[in-house]
């Protein structure tokens, strides 16, 4: 009968590590999510003067001509209809992978190094030639005067400037996790239709926000694209880093990726720095109008 007992709460003693394995596991997945909702809500709260910081990182990364970007409540986002697109919707992509990883075999593969399988990746491809020859008519009109195939419009910017971002980040994860895991999974990142609707998401969100263009969804939004091109900018620039050091693909927690990630994000600041300063050069010195 004792043996019986003890068998039985080692069941139970099992049962209650395993729940409590699965609410780590969820809090974990909820992270970054939850960090990013918690920043777009206190960014709205600011006054935004204080995210003024924020135009200096579009200054560096982004040509910022008014005529070709959005304003929200009386100001001028950090970047343009472009890049609004592109790196908010990449910064959202990679989060919503992180809470929703996709699943083989019932089990999330949040480490997933192989990038989109056939035939989503043709879907996502595409984002990427849309991006392409929308920028190159548009550019085309900013030399000539004269568009070759159509009149750019800044919601065909926004639109394939967010298709470009949601297809990047799948890619982006990938490299990522190949780059940094001791034992990443191989498995591609959108390997069905619902991972491919996962990695789509992140595009209506961002372009009903910025055509919604509330008053209050300002800082959200300065904060979305150019805080999303900063903490992008700064994770390429941390996975250099370890590739430098031969650092690379030898992690196995977080923890340790803590380091290289701020040292990342140091190299990044300087980096805009001198961009700034050299843009500032420049503008002077050519008498640019912007």
């Amino acid at each position: 009968m004792g043996h019986c007992c003890s068998t039985a709460d080692l069941a139970i003693l099992d049962q209650r590590k395993a729940m409590s394995s699965t609410r780590l596991d969820l809090f974990k997945r909820a992270a970054p999510l939850t960090a990013l909702l918690t920043s777009l809500i206190v960014a709205a709260l600011l006054p935004r003067s204080w995210l003024a910081p924020l135009d200096r990182v579009g200054y560096a990364l982004c040509h910022r001509i008014p005529q070709r970007s959005y304003f929200v409540a009386g100001r001028q986002l950090p970047v343009c209809a472009r890049d609004t697109g592109m790196f908010g919707s990449l910064l959202l992509g990679v989060v919503l992978f992180s809470t929703f990883p996709p699943k083989q075999a019932g089990t999330a593969r949040s480490r997933a190094a192989r990038g989109p399988a056939m035939p989503y990746a043709l879907v996502l491809g595409a984002g990427f030639a849309a991006w392409g020859i929308d920028g190159f008519n548009s550019y085309l009109q900013l030399l000539t005067g004269e568009p070759l195939l159509y009149k750019p419009q800044n919601w065909l910017r926004l639109t394939t400037g967010a298709w470009m971002g949601s297809a990047l980040s799948t890619w982006f994860v990938s490299l990522f996790n190949a780059a940094t895991w001791a034992e990443p999974h191989e498995v591609a990142t959108v390997s069905t239709w619902r991972d491919l609707l996962r990695s789509l998401a992140a595009m209506p969100i961002v372009i009903g926000l910025t055509l919604w263009g509330a008053d209050a969804l300002y800082g959200p939004l300065a904060l979305l694209s150019a805080g999303g091109a900063l903490v992008m900018l700064s994770v390429v620039n941390g996975l250099l880093l370890l590739v430098v050091l031969g650092r690379h693909a030898r992690h196995r927690s977080w923890r340790s990726l803590v380091l290289p990630m701020a040292a990342g994000m140091v190299l990044s600041g300087l980096q805009i720095t001198a961009l700034n300063l050299l843009r500032d050069a420049l503008t002077r010195s050519l008498n640019l109008p912007f």
